[in-house]
């Protein structure tokens, strides 16, 4: 269902679903929730108004909104299904003029203008890596997603090219929006000392290659063993490259080894 937008003056009124962005524990889609934020706040001009939706107060710095910006906490004590009910009851009684949504589970109700991200569909290449309830769930808010939302963003061609072969999208509709880092977290050490110290700890040394990310089947980490393993073989020529792997260990983690030396 789309909602007529019903603002309270006629300044343009952006929402934002900010459940995801205000995690207490983050993971990849999590950071890149309120990274995206955090950015919008120094890119949407004054003359629009955003709405952060979220189910507890803002935190960690999400809280300190610009002026033209607010928060509307929206309470839910059933806890599950909080996008898909909650936030849904909010877009029938206040829309805003657009929706965003980073990630591709949306409300049920929508208003006219909406937009996701759907980062990958590992869901459905991979499926023996989700358990079945999670499975159907991720199918079934995908492919309402894909239906429902006036644009898609997406993190890669690759992720593209995925939703198109499982989902049908319209790929005019699919617009690829890399993902990006922050330098002032991930750049050369200031301090040489402590890194040595932290190679030490861990007993790493001499060149490497470092992965970063949870270790199992959907990220691929069979190919990254077979990858290094190739590379060892035709080009390390002795000087002892090492590839240090840093994330929890997930499905698929010790069949990766399989074939690996």
């Amino acid at each position: 269902m789309n909602r007529k937008p019903t603002t309270e003056s006629q300044t343009p009124v952006i929402g934002i679903d900010a459940s995801r962005a205000n995690a207490s524990q983050r993971t990849g889609v999590e950071w890149y929730a309120f990274n995206v934020i955090q950015g919008l706040k120094k890119a949407v001009p004054a003359g629009r108004r955003v709405v952060l939706y979220s189910k507890e107060p803002l935190r960690d710095g999400l809280e300190d909104l610009p002026p033209n910006w607010e928060s509307r906490v929206l309470a839910w004590p059933p806890r599950r299904f909080w996008t898909q009910l909650r936030l849904s009851w909010e877009m029938l009684r206040r829309p805003p003029d657009l929706l965003f949504v980073p990630a591709h589970a949306l409300p049920l109700v929508l208003p006219r203008r909406s937009a996701t991200t759907v980062h990958d569909v590992a869901f459905m290449a991979l499926p023996k890596a989700y358990g079945r309830l999670e499975r159907v769930y991720h199918r079934l808010t995908a492919r309402f997603a894909v239906k429902r939302a006036r644009l898609l963003l997406t993190v890669s061609d690759f992720s593209k090219a995925e939703t198109l072969k499982y989902f049908g999208a319209d790929p005019d509709r699919i617009v690829v929006t890399p993902l990006g880092y922050d330098r002032a977290v991930y750049g050369p050490a200031g301090d040489a000392a402590a890194a040595a110290k932290v190679l030490k700890r861990y007993h790493i040394g001499g060149p490497y290659f470092l992965f970063i990310g949870r270790l199992e089947a959907k990220k691929n980490l069979a190919g990254l063993l077979r990858a290094f393993t190739v590379f060892l073989e035709k080009y390390d020529a002795g000087r002892g490259f090492k590839l240090v792997l840093v994330g929890k260990r997930g499905l698929g983690y010790e069949d990766a080894w399989e074939g690996v030396s």
